[in-house]
């Protein structure tokens, strides 16, 4: 196999030069791909074994989260050691609370997970206190734009930054760069191997819920964004990342409560997780039924309980370029459009009303395409319904 690092430059971090939007450029198969890419990784070059610390925190979130070690093992290595360059304990993931239940509702059943913040909340605002982030520089280079004293996932950006300059790429919390995009461990995960992939710039297209004086008037082209909707180059870097290390990608809207306002990103999780269950059954069945080719599917989920619409297609570009349009038209309706994306199919669900905003408690996102709900959502899952459409309630044909 070539070895990857073979590409590189002085200042890349990652396995992939940062001219490759969508990896065409490599010939192996996607098996082959991705095992040369998890060997390749920055925090593995020195020690691909772990410490003890973190061999015993792979074993126990494997055990935990039904993960295969043989796939998942070396990844979670290299993930653990880029979550404790920011400072996080691996011990951290003990506050993730989630258990399994089933929700009925009008003679259908539906296996959803139950989980709680509040536990992890109060980490991460003592992680915060106790470890702030300090940047050593106020450029970042040209074309890009990073405000670490506003913006929380600059801060991490400008961290990977001084990493690469101060030549401290083993213990750097990025794990590739591509296109102008960064794939790095999320600071505070929501379940193991969690990684964000961003846009390295700060984006100042968004649409804000910030008083206007606090509004940026500064806008940056980089990211290719626009107001809020990711263009087709962002969703089919996205697919690309994906599709490379079997995960399942979900991306918040800036206004779904559980997103950074003004710095898009989408989260990226192992497959093998709970996370993964629907997106993975949803990919199975479209293949078996061959609803996987070049010509695109549309067909809405039977998986969840509220309105959720599937594209589905091998070509990713077009998938791509269809999903942004799709998402540009909801957005220019006025709704909040979530959505997730696995192995070719692209799941995409709104909140219709915009009274939700990041700064509210409610958090409504991309989770709820996956069935993942507080205790206090389905308590009150009459009072959770209002904000999504239920399964055939939403008229999709005139945003396509």
């Amino acid at each position: 196999m070539e070895d990857l690092t073979n590409i590189l430059d002085d200042r890349c971090t990652a396995p992939f030069g940062a001219e490759d939007s969508t990896l065409s450029r490599y010939s192996f198969d996607p098996s082959s791909l991705r095992e040369g890419a998890i060997e390749n990784l920055p925090q593995l070059r020195f020690d691909r074994e772990g410490s003890p610390v973190e061999v015993q925190a792979v074993e126990s979130w494997a055990d935990r989260f039904h993960l295969d070690t043989s796939q998942w093992g070396t990844f979670l290595t290299a993930w653990s050691r880029a979550l404790q360059a920011f400072h996080t304990p691996l011990s951290f993931l003990d506050s993730l609370a989630n258990k399994r239940v089933t929700l009925s509702l009008d003679g259908a059943s539906f296996e959803v997970h139950e989980v709680s913040f509040e536990r992890r909340d109060a980490l991460v605002a003592l992680y915060n206190k106790l470890y702030p982030i300090k940047a050593n520089r106020d450029d970042y280079g040209p074309g890009r734009l990073i405000i670490p004293e506003s913006c929380a996932l600059c801060e991490c950006v400008a961290k990977a930054e001084d990493d690469k300059e101060a030549d401290d790429i083993a213990s750097s919390v990025t794990f590739m760069e591509l296109g102008g995009f960064s794939l790095m461990v999320n600071r505070f995960p929501w379940e193991p191997g969690n990684l964000l992939l961003m846009p390295s710039s700060h984006d100042l297209q968004v649409r804000s819920s910030l008083p206007l004086s606090q509004t940026p008037s500064i806008q940056i082209q980089e990211s290719g964004m626009t107001w809020g909707t990711p263009s087709a180059h962002y969703l089919e870097t996205m697919f690309s990342v994906a599709d490379l290390f079997d995960f399942v990608a979900i991306r918040n809207h800036p206004e779904s409560g559980m997103s950074q306002p003004q710095h898009d990103h989408a989260h990226c999780f192992p497959s093998d997780l709970p996370k993964g269950f629907i997106p993975r059954t949803l990919a199975a069945r479209m293949k078996e039924a061959g609803q996987l080719s070049d010509e695109i599917t549309v067909s809405e989920s039977s998986l969840t309980p509220f309105s959720v619409l599937t594209l589905a297609a091998t070509d990713r570009a077009a998938l791509a370029k269809r999903g942004s349009i799709l998402l540009r038209n909801l957005e220019r309706a006025d709704h909040v459009p979530v959505c997730s994306y696995y192995g070719g199919v692209l799941s995409v669900g709104v909140l219709v009303q915009k009274d939700i905003r990041p700064e509210e408690r409610s958090r409504f996102g991309a989770r709820v395409l996956l069935n993942y709900f507080t205790h206090s959502e389905l308590q009150n899952f009459h009072l959770t319904s209002r904000y999504f459409p239920m399964a055939g309630q939403f008229k999709w044909k005139k945003y396509l």
